[in-house]
């Protein structure tokens, strides 16, 4: 009998380096973006891709979906619940 694992792992998050899996992503960021409906962007797409704040932040100001003063203002934001976590 074959040990075959069944991963759970999408293939763009295999890639060898990080410029490969970051082209990966935006490319698939770009194809989801219209198809979300929600409200909270930065966390459908931090849960989606499973990144971090800053990341999801760079990734949606570069596809064009914040403004350079959106991602501004939640960086901001961002960095002042890290502060007040400490």
């Amino acid at each position: 009998m074959q040990n075959v694992k069944n991963s759970t792992t999408p293939k763009w998050a295999k890639q060898k380096n990080k410029a490969a899996r970051h082209a990966a992503r935006i490319r698939m960021a770009r194809q989801w973006l219209p198809s979300y409906t929600g409200t909270h962007l930065v966390r459908a797409y931090r849960e989606k891709f499973k990144v971090d704040v800053p990341t999801a932040l760079n990734d949606l100001e570069e596809i064009g979906a914040l403004t350079p003063e959106q991602a501004a203002v939640k960086r901001q934001a961002e960095q002042k619940r890290q502060e007040h976590l400490r």
